[in-house]
């Protein structure tokens, strides 16, 4: 397939005659949607029209999955004025979620948190501004930083909540760490932090078991190395009796590289980074210009 760019105003020609030719086989059971960089515009809002195409989406056969490595918890929030989304693959796959309930997730080993905990401190040693964050599925402890850097972060995680004794906390029993990430604003110390990590992870014997995801230009997740946007996808695809060969993912950044490698069709924005947009079968507008939007009215249009 040839990938093609178009803006927000634009059918794009590539995917429209591409599901036109073949609806029946072409047109996506589950539409996966990455939410910052993709969906989310500039302002980290979801477009006005989203709803709406979600809805007559719904109708068609075609049900819209947030997939994020945001909580749980925050995209239940952000999505809540709209019954029909109720699928969710959390933390880049973590956990997921339908219809109210978790259905899947995947917990670490306790030497795992710790060893991954000492050595994310390690890592952020002589870093003025960071936050690190360590995810259940229902919610995620930091330890105090400063409130603008706590407004940061909670905007990714609203059910969020300050444990200074964060190692104690997360050594017991009934809390069971699915991810951990780290917030870094200045994109220095992104890099001095990442170099960092990896080779205390390329030393670690317990870090093995664990990878080292770029999320975002300011996040880092480390997360159980057979966890990804891919296997909660598909986890949510077996609930639902739907191949993956049925379903399209739309991202842009690294996190997303394993699940457009995984589905039927998979799609990147204009702005994705550049190994992401290599995998993909079709590219559309930025998230800027709506792409997705756009995407959403072309197979709203071609709907079998």
């Amino acid at each position: 397939m040839r990938k093609t760019v178009m803006n927000a105003t634009t059918a794009w020609p590539a995917i429209v005659e591409y599901v036109r030719q073949d609806p029946e086989a072409r047109f996506p059971r589950l539409l996966a949607l990455d939410m910052d960089g993709t969906l989310l515009d500039g302002a980290k809002r979801i477009p006005d029209s989203f709803w709406s195409l979600a809805q007559d989406l719904h109708r068609a056969g075609c049900q819209v999955v947030p997939s994020s490595g945001r909580q749980l918890a925050t995209l239940s929030e952000m999505f809540a004025s709209d019954e029909t989304i109720s699928d969710f693959v959390a933390e880049n796959g973590a956990v997921v979620a339908s219809q109210g309930q978790v259905i899947a997730t995947q917990s670490w080993n306790k030497p795992t948190v710790m060893a991954t905990l000492g050595a994310i401190t390690a890592a952020t040693t002589g870093l003025d501004r960071v936050g690190v964050v360590v995810c259940s599925a229902a919610e995620a402890l930091i330890r105090q930083v400063d409130p603008s850097l706590f407004e940061a972060i909670q905007a990714y995680y609203r059910s969020l909540r300050y444990d200074d004794e964060l190692v104690s906390a997360v050594g017991r029993a009934e809390f069971d760490v699915v991810k951990m990430a780290v917030y870094i604003p200045d994109a220095d110390q992104y890099q001095r932090f990442l170099r960092s990590l990896e080779e205390h992870a390329a030393n670690t014997e317990q870090l093995a078991t664990v990878d080292i995801v770029r999320s975002g230009r300011q996040w880092v997740d480390i997360m159980d190395s057979r966890v990804s946007k891919a296997t909660g996808l598909s986890a949510l695809g077996k609930h639902h009796e739907v191949s993956l060969q049925d379903c399209m993912a739309v991202g842009d950044y690294l996190n997303d590289l394993q699940m457009l490698k995984g589905v039927g069709t998979s799609v990147v924005v204009a702005n994705a980074h550049p190994e992401v947009f290599e995998v993909a079968d079709f590219a559309i507008g930025a998230n800027t210009d709506h792409g997705v939007i756009a995407l959403m009215e072309a197979l709203v249009e071609y709907a079998p």
